[in-house]
């Protein structure tokens, strides 16, 4: 009888310590009386691929749907009745591949959330991209402070090719949930990145080339987490010289991306030199202006949102001799809108 009774507390230690085993405390114990949870956290692709092929020609397609780690990764847990901060999740540990479409976090809880209903805030890579994150204080409203924490874009920590150095693209989503015990509680959290993707091609055959590219009364600066309705900060300086390309000319089946901030309606726009073989030896350039417009309608600006793709196509013009560039112009929220039409 002993013997059993013997194998039955060795059972029960080790089911105590297998509940314990995804979230541990600072001592690396199970913290006493917190509530823990367990997230499901859902990355953003592209329609039909396993992630978005934002950087094909540079080989670094995983740095635009990777999550740095968890120590740039923050939970900020709401009261989803009164709208107020109640702490933030602590004792974060991921789980899963750097490139998995999904991945799981857990983390223990504030005190004080058993029965509650509570809003799951979820910021990553925002650090490391030199962002000082807006942390609530106890009681601060939801409401009130997802309008505080902005990111600014400058030439060097936005390059396309900055991947290599550990320069992910920031990522956001929430989730609510009920905290029913101290464990058990679990949700998923859909991220969506911070900002937008414009991606301007040159059809295969096109006889005209991008010598030089940049975006005109662009924003600099765009809120952390999606405003509802949409908003873009009131402040902020212009992008006209910081997305300037120059050097190696974009020719026939090649493409330029890169990324911006949420632009209000009619804001922005991209301005091409655009050039072709002229007489002789010479090189004829012509300007030409591309807006984020519904081309089909013929005048209806869009706002840029994030986590959205802006694809311009580039074909050639007519036989007269001028530049007539036809715009394939496709919005890609993940869920894929095409808008096409003749550019003039």
């Amino acid at each position: 009888m002993k013997k059993w009774l013997t194998y039955i507390m060795v059972a029960m230690f080790c089911i105590g310590l297998a509940s314990c085993a995804d979230v541990m405390d600072e001592g690396g114990g199970c913290p006493e009386g917190k509530a823990t949870v367990r997230l499901k956290i859902s990355m953003p692709t592209a329609e039909g691929a396993p992630y978005s092929v934002a950087r094909e020609t540079t080989g670094e397609e995983q740095y635009e749907n990777t999550i740095k780690g968890t120590s740039d990764i923050h939970i900020y847990v709401f009261n989803n009745g009164d709208g107020s901060c109640m702490g933030e999740v602590t004792g974060l540990q991921l789980s899963g591949n750097d490139y998995d479409i999904t991945r799981e976090i857990t983390g223990v809880l504030p005190d004080n959330v058993y029965g509650k209903s509570v809003r799951l805030v979820m910021m990553a890579n925002y650090e490391s991209r030199g962002v000082a994150l807006a942390v609530p204080g106890i009681g601060t409203k939801y409401a009130d402070w997802k309008k505080n924490p902005t990111f600014g874009y400058g030439t060097v920590s936005w390059s396309v090719a900055d991947g290599t150095s550990g320069k992910y693209i920031p990522m956001s989503g929430e989730c609510v949930l009920t905290v029913a015990g101290n464990m058990g509680n679990s949700g998923e959290i859909p991220l969506e990145r911070a900002v937008a993707k414009v991606r301007i091609k040159v059809a295969d055959g096109c006889d005209y080339s991008i010598a030089s590219l940049q975006a005109k009364g662009a924003k600099d600066k765009g809120f952390c987490l999606a405003q509802d309705p949409f908003a873009v900060p009131a402040e902020g300086a212009s992008l006209e010289n910081v997305l300037k390309f120059t050097g190696n000319e974009i020719t026939s089946g090649k493409q330029k991306e890169f990324y911006l901030p949420e632009q209000t309606p009619g804001g922005t726009s991209l301005e091409l030199v655009m050039s072709k073989p002229g007489k002789g030896n010479t090189v004829e350039n012509v300007p030409v202006e591309i807006r984020f417009k519904d081309y089909e309608a013929g005048s209806s600006e869009y706002e840029v949102r994030r986590n959205t793709i802006y694809e311009f196509l580039l074909s050639k013009g007519d036989d007269s001799g001028n530049i007539k560039t036809d715009v394939k112009s496709t919005v890609k929220k993940w869920v894929v809108e095409e808008i096409n039409s003749d550019y003039e």
